[in-house]
């Protein structure tokens, strides 16, 4: 009766879209979101150990859930670019998303660049995409991928630097 009352009342309070987020990790969430304000400016729920910032990100539908759920998540979204997920993706634990990067002789200046994620996509467990990548729709990132360049739609990736491993 208790968890009936509490998903009624989350849903009550604009919480409602997280039914499938376990109760305990939706509440921790909530309160280390809008109580002790952290990931404070994101304007969706994020997993309580992850963190994120930056303004400029784009989800699409049946994303959020993997922010709720996906535990360790960094995300940084530079000023001056945007981070765009399309529809359908999912994003597993650990995974590192950079809009910005030091310059390779220059540590004082940035690199910079749009990340865009296609729909249908699935991040494995701790890969890192990097500034500029383009991912086209259903690609697959192997778990501790280095995502360096872009990848057209439909092909599985993986290894450090990203390889093509098949076409699907």
């Amino acid at each position: 009766m208790l968890r009936y009352i509490t998903r009624k009342l989350l849903s009550f309070i604009g919480f409602g879209r997280y039914r499938q987020v376990p109760l305990p990790i939706l509440l921790v969430s909530i309160v280390a979101q809008k109580i002790f304000r952290l990931n404070a400016k994101v304007p969706f729920l994020v997993h309580y150990s992850s963190h994120v910032v930056g303004g400029n990100i784009i989800l699409g539908s049946e994303v959020e859930l993997s922010f709720a759920v996906s535990a360790n998540l960094s995300v940084a979204v530079h000023r001056d670019t945007t981070l765009r997920i399309g529809d359908r993706t999912i994003i597993a634990p650990h995974v590192a998303i950079r809009t910005a990067n030091h310059g390779l002789l220059d540590r004082k200046s940035f690199v910079t660049g749009d990340v865009v994620i296609g729909e249908n996509c699935w991040i494995g467990f701790g890969a890192v995409i990097l500034p500029g990548v383009v991912l086209g729709d259903n690609v697959t990132v192997g778990a501790g991928a280095v995502v360096t360049k872009s990848f057209k739609a439909n092909s599985v990736i993986g290894g450090v630097p990203a390889k093509l491993i098949k076409e699907v």
